[in-house]
C-alpha cells in the first residue's frame, strides 16, 4: 500500500512539475511574438521570483514595476522595484532616512552610491518614487525620482523560487 502511494505521489509531481514547465513554455513563445512577459527577480530587494506582466498597466502605490535605462552608468540594467509615490507626494530626506507618505526607508551610509540631500520635496510631475522594503535597495532613495517614461511593466509575482523549493521538497523529499 505505502509503495503505491508513493508511486501515486511521484508521478502526480512529475505532471504538476511538467504542466509548469509547459506553461512557462507556452508562455515563452507568447513572448517570442508579443515580446517580454516573464521577469525574474533573483537579487534581495524583493521577494525572488518570477514575475508576470499584468494586462492593466495602470500604476497604484505598491505597484511591483520593472524599470529600464534607470541607471544611467548601466542604462541596460533592469530594476524590480515598488511604486510608491506620484506626482504631488511629499517625501522627505533626513540623515539616514527617506520618509513618503508616513512610510520610512532607512539609508545606508555608503559613499560608493550617489545620495540626495538632506531636505523637503514633492515628487515632480513625469515621474515616480520606486522604493522597496530592503534598504539596501538601489531605488528611488539613492537616484531620486524616476521618470515614469523608465517603467517598462508593470508586473505581479507569480511565485517566490522559496515556494518552489518548498514544493518540490514535499513532492521528491530528499532531492536536496
Amino acid at each position: 500500500m505505502g509503495s503505491m502511494r508513493e508511486r501515486w505521489k511521484k508521478q502526480y509531481g512529475k505532471i504538476i512539475v511538467l504542466s509548469i514547465l509547459s506553461i512557462l513554455f507556452s508562455l515563452g513563445i507568447y513572448a517570442a511574438f508579443f515580446g517580454k512577459i516573464i521577469y525574474s527577480n533573483t537579487t534581495h530587494s524583493d521577494t525572488k521570483g518570477l514575475y508576470i506582466r499584468t494586462l492593466d498597466q495602470h500604476l497604484s502605490y505598491g505597484d511591483h514595476v520593472v524599470l529600464s535605462g534607470a541607471y544611467a552608468p548601466r542604462p541596460q540594467l533592469k530594476l524590480l522595484k515598488r511604486v510608491m509615490g506620484f506626482p504631488g507626494d511629499r517625501f522627505t530626506v533626513t540623515g539616514d532616512t527617506l520618509w513618503i507618505r508616513g512610510i520610512p526607508y532607512p539609508i545606508m551610509d555608503d559613499p560608493r552610491i550617489p545620495h540626495l540631500k538632506l531636505g523637503d520635496y514633492i515628487v515632480p510631475e513625469g515621474t515616480v518614487m520606486c522604493l522597496n522594503p530592503a534598504p539596501d535597495s538601489f531605488d528611488s532613495r539613492y537616484l531620486g525620482p524616476l521618470p515614469i517614461n523608465k517603467v517598462e511593466d508593470r508586473v505581479a509575482l507569480v511565485f517566490s523560487y522559496e515556494e518552489i523549493g518548498s514544493f518540490l521538497d514535499v513532492i521528491f523529499p530528499g532531492r536536496s
